[in-house]
């Protein structure tokens, strides 16, 4: 059964999304938004409309882009036939979805085009830095007042990020936490964290200013951040395309569980 949320529960779906932290990091990023990212929500479910039958949520975006979200390994036949149906008289641009969950849904030969995105890594426990540093770097937590710093530090390192006002409002929420590493008290590395729960975390946002980088200031900042989320007791997770940001987490101890792809009819 479909069933199209309007208006859709934006808390309710936040509670679904945070199930599976890392492939749904950011329908999550879209729910915290205060503007209408989402056009359309539909709700597929095994037989009756009820909690326990939920087996997907389909989400359009403004942008035109769809995302999904599944809670079982294998959907229904019923659920992957009434998917089939909404993608083929739904009109988007791209899918872009957790692997996984397209297989749940036996839907990849509902498409024609597939672009594989982002790695998406998980590890509870990760090797430390041992690296020894001079007394001119120093590591401390990042606050709200830090964040022109560090958009600073993003624009030498990426071509996009999350935007000012969001780390700000993260932040000062504690919704995610920010550890700096510090040179002469200059900001040379950062690791966030973001949608933090009782049993996970987000890693987002591991930069080092591009005249420091091969220096193990990477790893230290990492280390600094994954210490705190390990002593209290939460999983890590993060997503990557750099194979040499790639290479430092495996070093770590991540493991990958799923891949981010872009899918088109």
């Amino acid at each position: 059964m479909i069933v199209r949320q309007e208006p859709f529960k934006k808390e309710e779906l936040y509670q679904l999304a945070c199930k599976n932290l890392g492939v749904n990091y950011f329908i999550l990023m879209g729910l915290s938004i205060s503007n209408a990212v989402y056009k359309d929500v539909y709700y597929l479910y095994k037989g009756q409309s009820i909690p326990e039958n939920l087996e997907a949520v389909l989400f359009k975006r403004q942008s035109g882009n769809l995302q999904l979200m599944c809670f079982v390994d294998a959907c229904s036949s019923e659920v992957c036939q009434d998917f089939q149906d909404l993608i083929e008289a739904t009109a988007f641009k791209k899918m872009i979805t957790s692997q996984q969950y397209v297989r749940a849904l036996q839907a990849e030969h509902l498409f024609t085009t597939k672009v594989d995105g982002a790695y998406v890594h998980a590890a509870k426990k990760v090797a430390i830095s041992k690296d020894s540093f001079t007394s001119d770097i120093h590591i401390r937590p990042l606050t709200a007042d830090d964040v022109d710093t560090i958009e600073a530090l993003y624009k030498s390192v990426f071509d996009s990020f999350t935007p000012p006002h969001i780390m700000r409002d993260k932040l000062a929420s504690r919704r995610g936490r920010g550890v700096g590493l510090f040179k002469d008290h200059q900001l040379i590395a950062v690791a966030q964290s973001d949608f933090e729960t009782e049993c996970g975390a987000i890693i987002v946002g591991v930069a080092t200013h591009p005249d420091y980088q091969h220096c193990g200031y990477g790893h230290a900042i990492m280390s600094a951040l994954c210490m705190q989320l390990m002593a209290e007791g939460k999983e890590m997770i993060l997503h990557y395309d750099s194979p040499i940001a790639g290479q430092l987490y495996a070093k770590m101890g991540f493991h990958q569980i799923d891949r981010i792809v872009h899918y088109e009819k």
